[in-house]
């Protein structure tokens, strides 16, 4: 029997809404209710309704959210702690599994106080906080017993950056995604985009660390040295996250006209990507993006910045099409020469789909993770 058998495991997480962390969460989650039957909660530290919560909602798990803000002084700080704390003993937890840094940062200076017997810190990417002083982030990451990061940037990160000992990070890979086609004729009439035109994509939410403004300004280089008809398309689909207003107001400044669709929070990933021929992210900084796997699964070429989250996944092949951060020239020579060539977007594409499926067969993160838990659990539970 595994030490995770009827463990109550409380996942913490920073939002309600969908992502990469949430969905990978949601992945391990699902492996440790079937595979170990432990019983699983999320506590969110928003008490927003959100696509996540729907989501998790939809596969049986009970989700709990509480307004948590660090804004404010030390007095402040001490309660939000202690009503943290409070929050998760109420769920009775034997282990605490926080995604990104405000619930890792919690969870990691509350968890003695919660009952559990562990915590787990998960780094999912690798942008500087915004939140916490990094004495704070050190404080927490020490006290934490049992640290995961989603790629070898991550693990560095944690290294680099925080001061995490290289033998204390388990660097595991989220499961790859499946990507479900066949709706992209239905997708390109709703978004009004002709059958005959070249669509890229940047799925990701309107965040500054996405750097969606430098993918604007390639997009309108590259309109200027196409022909005119049929004129690509560029899609952005993603929820708000501070930035909409400033790039809409962009593209507007820019002429950008029909050519760019803001599509919003997408659900049918699968089927968007299935409508589209170029997959794009010009983020400055990533870990290791879902983005870039679902486009790689879904078998369309990646027209992305030069950083090490991104060229870790597409490899050396795939790193032609790769661009300096911040380069709008480089990014749009990129994209000209990907909109110019049908069959090189189907040779990148197929090889994109091949390095796919072959880290989906070797995949074996949740697994890894449980096991890791399950030893720890049990070593604590002993002393």
């Amino acid at each position: 029997m595994s030490a995770l058998t009827g463990s109550r495991i409380i996942f913490v997480l920073g939002w309600a809404d969908l992502g990469g962390a949430e969905r990978n969460a949601l992945g391990l989650a699902s492996h440790l209710r079937s595979a170990h039957a432990a019983e699983v909660e999320v506590l969110a530290l928003t008490a927003r309704d959100g696509s996540a919560r729907r989501l998790w909602l939809e596969h049986g798990v009970a989700w709990h959210g509480a307004d948590v803000s660090w804004s404010g002084g030390r007095v402040h700080k001490a309660r939000v702690l202690g009503a943290v704390g409070r929050k998760l003993r109420a769920r009775r937890p034997d282990v605490l599994v926080p995604y990104c840094t405000r619930p890792n940062v919690l969870c990691g200076l509350v968890w003695r106080t919660t009952g559990a017997s562990l915590t787990v810190w998960n780094q999912q990417d690798v942008n500087p906080s915004r939140v916490f002083g990094s004495a704070t982030i050190r404080r927490a990451l020490d006290w934490t017993p049992l640290a995961f990061a989603n790629s070898g940037t991550a693990r560095d990160f944690l290294v680099s950056e925080w001061g995490a000992r290289p033998e204390r990070v388990h660097v595991l890979h989220d499961v790859e995604p499946v990507v479900a086609r066949g709706a992209g004729p239905a997708w390109r009439r709703r978004l009004g985009i002709g059958d005959d035109a070249v669509v890229a994509l940047m799925s990701a939410h309107l965040h500054a660390f996405k750097d969606h403004a430098t993918l604007l300004r390639a997009w309108r280089i590259a309109l200027d040295r196409v022909p005119d008809s049929p004129a690509p398309a560029l899609v952005l689909a993603g929820r708000p996250a501070g930035e909409e207003a400033e790039l809409k107001a962009l593209a507007f400044d820019l002429d950008l006209g029909g050519s760019v669709i803001f599509a919003g929070e997408v659900a049918d990933v699968g089927g968007l990507l299935d409508a589209c021929d170029i997959g794009v992210l010009s983020s400055r900084r990533e870990s290791r993006p879902r983005a870039v796997l679902e486009y790689m699964a879904g078998g369309l070429p990646v027209a992305g910045t030069d950083i090490p989250g991104i060229v870790e996944l597409v490899g050396d092949e795939g790193a032609r099409f790769l661009a300096p951060p911040g380069d709008a020239e480089r990014l749009a020579a990129v994209l000209l020469e990907l909109i110019a060539s049908p069959e090189l977007r189907r040779a990148a594409g197929s090889a994109n789909e091949r390095l796919a499926r072959k880290r989906a067969v070797a995949s074996s993160g949740p697994e890894q993770a449980a096991a890791l838990v399950a030893d720890a659990l049990e070593r604590a539970k002993r002393h």
